[in-house]
């Protein structure tokens, strides 16, 4: 077997979880299959695989499939730093999420709201007003087109802070927008 077929470990005993590393395990072991048959991975399948340990919280699988990645030259996509961007995310490492956002950029790579969403819900947690005004700039400058779940997640945040008048302007650009509110818009 290949030497991506590490051992896993992280399994404890719970059905769930053991059903997660049923299927991180079956994910490596079919990796490890393509590459002992001279099957060369792309960028699809280190994602599926990045994807599977996002789903698991396991950031530092994450960044060695992204370091892997690198090895062998494939493309970096906005879905694989948007992997990148939600494992630190999960790990509440904000300066590394815009270090990674500023790569993406830099590599001539588009963010999408996906690549934003996930820092705006980590600076929700923390109720940094003034980070989310300066990371809702930057996505405008970037001409990045926010789509509902920015939108929630930001007036969520003013909602707290009761900033009234931020929430009223956020749905007013929303509705000016066209961008469609769904239910979690009617609970903020």
């Amino acid at each position: 077997m290949s030497h991506l077929n590490e051992e896993r470990g992280g399994c404890d005993g719970r059905r769930g979880k053991r059903d997660e590393c049923g299927q991180i395990n079956r994910a490596h072991e079919f990796f490890a299959e393509m590459i002992d048959v001279g099957i060369e991975p792309n960028s699809i399948t280190f994602n599926n695989l990045m994807c599977v340990h996002v789903k698991a919280g396991r950031t530092e699988k994450v960044l060695q499939m992204y370091n892997q990645m690198q090895k062998l030259s494939c493309t970096l996509d906005a879905i694989t730093y948007n992997f990148l961007i939600e494992s630190h995310c999960r790990d509440k490492n904000r300066k590394k999420t815009i270090k990674v956002l500023n790569s993406m950029v830099k590599k001539s790579c588009t963010p999408n709201a996906y690549s934003f969403n996930p820092i705006f819900m980590c600076i929700l947690k923390s109720k940094d007003m003034n980070a989310a005004h300066r990371l809702f700039a930057r996505m405008k400058e970037l001409n990045v087109k926010p789509n509902t779940v920015t939108y929630n997640i930001l007036m969520m945040m003013f909602a707290d802070s009761k900033s009234v008048d931020m929430v009223i302007k956020l749905k007013r650009e929303m509705d000016e927008s066209e961008v469609k509110l769904n239910v979690n818009s009617y609970r903020i």
